[in-house]
């Protein structure tokens, strides 16, 4: 332990590798060195040997040196206690005197002397943070400050300077730069510290930060990960704020209060581009929106709702750039108060007009391409749809006013078609009666009918029932032809139950001659039975004569006819 101290006439103590030194000057005499020496080789030597193998005489001595070492101990760490409480310390060159009552307190403020020495910068930090919600909350300015007790406003100004001069020398600085340099000496912060005095730096808006050239809004989720990992940031640039001019701050404001209508802009330039990025996305959705219910059919408008579009999207593309961002609203300002203008009346016709538009074009093409020969050459209807054409027709000056007009036309169709439903339907209605009487008359109170005529009768309420419920034009019309193969099937049905009493035998000993197939000739009944008035004995003789007359023309060729 000597060999250490030979050539010394000072005890130093290596503060850190960067030098510093701090020297403990002793003012007692360095035999205790010896002392301690000579204590430690007797301690030694009894550890070595077996004193109770020694004869009584060797082990008193040994005794008594043993005594003597922890006597020669304890005088020495008493001495060093003392040398260190009554010592002169030399820290970075600078004589310091450290008042204390104990060697443990004397070093222990000694150490913290050193450190503050070591580390000058890492008192700057007077507010220090635990968890990513602490800088989160910086970011979002909902930390509560008192006046004139501005957190961490030393480490924030000398953030501040380093970026000033690496501005000044057109060096860029990254995250990972900034992380590194104040995690050193002299600073010595926590990186999540390091994190925080950037975050307050972001909330009073005197530095931009971008990630792979993307400005990135104090409100993105994403910018504690950008100032903390490893990962990111080094890729995380950072900057000093580059103000945008007042004057031009006021013109925005201006531009925005008239387009959006709205009285309230923020003036903060964090602020009034948060709600130019929200209220223009939201803009751009609505926009959207619109634009898809032209996919299927094409309203007006349509052409005015992608000039809208255009402009919008161009303010967008620079949302990533506070300045770009301010710059493109001021550059297209002329153009979005037009389009704004413009979109008035689109806007009423999308929020209200639109599902009324929609009604008037189906039922137009409902009439005519359905029903158009059930309704077209009624005059009303004819009028109300040439009106609807005319209403509906998209033009560069299309006439927004003139669509109430359409609840008239619809009106006007739907009364108009719904008197030739009620009478088509009165007209079935008539149809089943007449069949259900011929029926009747057919089964002229025969007991073996009578089940038959029950049947008959439930289904012809049936197809009364079925017309009842049906609304269209051309499904009523063809329920005239089911109700009248409805009773011929009846009938037909009726004649084979009175004929089976009829046996017809054949003689098993005479060979059945093969019948020569019939020639046999389909009509419709609508072709036979021509539609007439009727008011006089002579009208239906002569009416019935042209029907004779054609069906005796139609057997000159055939062998038989089939009415259907």
């Amino acid at each position: 332990m000597t060999e250490a101290f030979d050539d010394a006439s000072d005890l130093k103590l290596i503060a850190d590798s960067k030098g510093y030194e701090a020297i403990c000057k002793l003012s007692d005499e360095y035999s205790v060195f010896n002392d301690i020496e000579n204590a430690l080789k007797i301690d030694k030597f009894i550890k070595q040997k077996n004193v109770n193998q020694l004869p009584e005489s060797i082990q008193a001595i040994i005794t008594n040196k043993q005594k003597e070492a922890r006597r020669l101990l304890s005088e020495a760490k008493d001495k060093i206690s003392d040398a260190i409480i009554k010592g002169k310390f030399y820290i970075d060159g600078e004589i310091v005197y450290i008042p204390g009552t104990s060697a443990k307190t004397v070093l222990d403020k000694v150490l913290e002397t050193l450190v503050e020495h070591t580390y000058s910068g890492i008192t700057l930090i007077d507010t220090p943070v635990n968890t990513d919600a602490d800088i989160r909350n910086i970011l979002n300015g909902t930390v509560a400050v008192l006046d004139g007790m501005e957190p961490d406003k030393g480490a924030m100004e000398e953030v501040y300077r380093y970026l000033e001069k690496q501005a000044a020398a057109k060096m860029p600085t990254s995250m990972a730069d900034i992380q590194s340099r104040y995690q050193n000496i002299p600073y010595g912060w926590k990186e999540i510290d390091i994190a925080s005095v950037i975050a307050r730096l972001i909330q009073a808006q005197k530095i931009t930060i971008k990630h792979s050239g993307e400005t990135i809004q104090p409100n993105d989720y994403r910018l504690v990960d950008f100032l903390r990992k490893k990962s990111e940031t080094g890729f995380t640039q950072v900057s000093i704020r580059e103000t945008i001019p007042a004057q031009k701050m006021k013109t925005v404001r201006d531009i925005l209060k008239e387009y959006f209508e709205v009285m309230d802009v923020p003036s903060d330039e964090d602020g009034l581009v948060a709600f130019i990025t929200k209220e223009f996305n939201t803009e751009r959705f609505n926009l959207e929106d619109m634009d898809k219910k032209n996919n299927m059919v094409m309203h007006p408008g349509s052409h005015e709702i992608k000039e809208a579009l255009k402009y919008i999207n161009k303010v967008l593309l620079a949302q990533n750039d506070n300045i770009a961002l301010v710059n493109a609203i001021c550059d297209l300002e002329d153009d979005l108060l037009d389009t704004k203008d413009d979109m008035i009346n689109v806007k009423n016709f999308y929020q209200s007009q639109i599902k009324l538009y929609d009604n008037a074009l189906k039922l137009k093409h409902d009439v005519m391409d359905y029903e158009k020969d059930y309704l077209y050459e009624i005059p009303a209807i004819k009028d109300a749809i040439e009106r609807i054409n005319d209403i509906t027709k998209i033009s560069n000056n299309f006439k927004y006013n003139r669509i109430p007009e359409l609840n008239d036309c619809i009106s006007t169709i739907q009364n108009e078609r719904n008197k030739v439903v009620d009478a088509k339907k009165a007209e079935l209605n008539d149809l089943v009666d007449s069949c259900l009487n011929e029926v009747h008359l057919k089964a002229d109170n025969e007991e073996k009918l009578k089940a038959e005529l029950n049947n008959a009768i439930h289904q012809f309420d049936s197809r009364k029932q079925e017309i009842s419920r049906l609304n269209s034009l051309v499904q009523l019309d063809a329920k005239q032809n089911t109700i009248t193969a409805l009773k011929d099937n009846i009938i037909d049905k009726m004649d084979r139950i009175l004929n089976t009493d009829e046996d017809i035998h054949v003689d098993p000993v005479q060979p059945v001659k093969p019948v020569k197939a019939k020639k046999v000739r389909q009509v419709q009944r609508a072709v036979v039975f021509n539609q007439a008035n009727l008011s006089s004995k002579e009208d239906i003789d002569r009416y019935v004569q042209n029907i004779k007359n054609k069906l005796l023309s139609y057997l000159n060729d055939d062998d038989e006819i089939q009415i259907k």
